[in-house]
C-alpha cells in the first residue's frame, strides 16, 4: 500500500503513517538486515510479555526497504510533559521508575547479552587506547550477568504519554542482563548530557536543576520498586560510560572521559 505522511526521520529509518491507527518504520536501504530482524524479534517479545510498548503488526517491504508496522501512539513524550509542568517533576520521575522496574521484572533468556553489547561499543571507541579497553574488558567480566529485559536507552523522551497510559518506544538496543546496568545507563545519560543549544546561563542552570531533581526522585523510587542499591549501580557506570562514547553525542565526551578516568584510577 502507498506510504502516508512522513512523520519523522532519523539515523536508522523514516517513520510514515501507514493506515488507520498504524505507522511503518522504514529502514534506510543500507541498514543491516540483522538489526532489522532483531528489532522485529524484540517487538514480538515485548508484546507477548505484555510490556508497555507499541503494538506490533508485522514486517513489510516497500520499494526495496524493510519496514516494521507498529501501532500509532499519539501523545507527548514524558520529557515534554515534565518540561511543561516542572512542579510535577517528582511525580513523573516516580512513574518513570515504575515503568523501568516493570521491564526489569520480565526475564527473557533469548535476548542478546547486555555485556556483549557493551563490549562491541567499547571496541569502537577511538578515545580509549588498547590498554584501557583491555582493563575495561576484564572489569566487565566481573560484573553480574542476568536475563532481565533491559531497554538500553531508557530516558523520558522515549516514553510517550498516550491516552491508554505511558508507552515505551525505541527497543532496538534492548538486551538481557543485569537491571542495575540498565539503571546505570539512564544515570549516565542524565549526568553526561549538557543543555540545549541557544539557552542562557540561567536557563541552563534551571534545566540542570530539574534534570537532577528528576534523577534523584527516579533513583529513590527505583530502589524501592526494583531493588538494588546505589553501590550496585555504581559498579556499572565505568563500562556504560565507556560504551556511551561510541555514540558520539555532541557535548558529552568531556564528561564521559572524566567519569571513566576517575573510576579507572580506583582500579587496582
Amino acid at each position: 500500500m502507498p506510504l502516508g505522511t512522513l512523520l519523522g526521520r532519523g539515523r536508522t529509518a523514516e517513520v510514515y503513517a501507514w493506515d488507520e491507527g498504524r505507522i511503518v518504520k522504514l529502514y534506510w536501504q543500507d541498514w543491516p538486515e540483522a538489526s532489522v530482524r532483531y528489532e522485529e524479534e524484540m517487538a514480538r517479545l515485548v508484546n507477548e510479555a505484555g510490556l508497555a510498548a507499541p503494538r506490533f503488526y508485522g514486517r513489510v517491504e516497500v520499494d526495496g526497504r524493510q519496514g516494521l508496522i507498529y501501532e500509532r501512539v499519539d501523545g507527548p513524550s514524558m520529557l515534554r510533559q515534565a518540561a511543561a509542568r516542572p512542579w510535577l517533576v517528582e511525580r513523573y520521575a516516580r512513574q518513570f521508575a515504575a515503568l523501568h522496574a516493570a521491564l526489569h521484572a520480565c526475564q527473557r533468556p533469548q535476548l542478546r547479552l547486555q555485556k556483549e553489547g557493551l563490549r562491541r561499543q567499547i571496541s569502537r571507541v577511538e578515545a580509549l587506547g588498547a590498554e584501557h579497553k583491555a582493563r575495561l574488558g576484564a572489569y566487565l567480566d566481573g560484573l553480574p550477568d542476568g536475563q532481565a529485559v533491559c531497554h538500553g536507552d531508557f530516558h523520558p523522551d522515549n516514553i510517550l504519554m498516550a491516552a491508554r497510559g505511558p508507552v515505551v518506544i525505541d527497543w532496538m538496543t534492548a538486551s538481557g542482563g543485569d537491571p542495575l546496568g540498565d539503571v546505570a545507563r539512564t544515570w549516565v545519560m542524565f549526568s553526561a548530557g549538557g543543555g540545549p543549544f541557544g539557552k542562557s546561563r540561567l536557563q541552563l542552570a534551571v534545566i540542570h536543576g530539574l534534570r537532577q531533581a528528576f534523577l534523584r526522585a527516579y533513583l529513590r523510587a527505583y530502589w524501592r520498586l526494583g531493588g538494588g542499591s546505589p553501590e550496585q549501580m555504581e559498579a556499572w557506570i565505568l563500562p556504560v560510560a565507556a560504551a556511551r562514547l561510541a555514540e558520539r553525542v555532541p557535548g558529552e565526551e568531556p564528561r564521559l572521559l572524566e567519569m571513566i578516568a576517575r573510576r579507572l584510577g580506583t582500579l587496582s
